[in-house]
């Protein structure tokens, strides 16, 4: 077994125990009907473990991270959110300002998901 398979599986581990469900949802526009001059779209959605952290003074710089910005870590399952997803929360959507993976043997083995209400 590989470093960063053994990385990923004690990983993917820990956050299912201690960690939640977050649910990650993308609205598609698909297609636009000229009848009632709405566009359709549809919305996927895909669940990960996760844990709910906060920045640290340090990291905040006001700039690309703000003072209520939360910090997700998720497990990495072939699920990557992007800036068009929004996180659900405890029913709160938060919108999805960054996404980083932390690859320390090449391989992402969990995701840092920066988050904004």
């Amino acid at each position: 077994m590989s470093l960063s398979s053994s990385l990923l599986r004690v990983s993917s581990n820990i956050l299912a125990k201690f960690g939640a469900q977050i649910t990650f949802s993308q609205e598609t526009y698909t297609s636009f009907d000229p009848e009632n001059g709405k566009t359709v779209s549809t919305t996927s959605t895909f669940t990960v473990n996760g844990v709910v952290d906060t920045y640290s003074k340090d990291e905040v710089n006001g700039t690309t991270i703000l003072s209520g910005d939360i910090k997700l870590i998720i497990e990495s399952n072939g699920n990557v959110p992007t800036n068009e997803d929004v996180a659900t929360i405890e029913s709160i959507d938060y919108r999805i300002m960054n996404v980083m993976p932390v690859s320390p043997a090449g391989v992402a083995i969990i995701y840092e998901v920066q988050l904004r209400v």
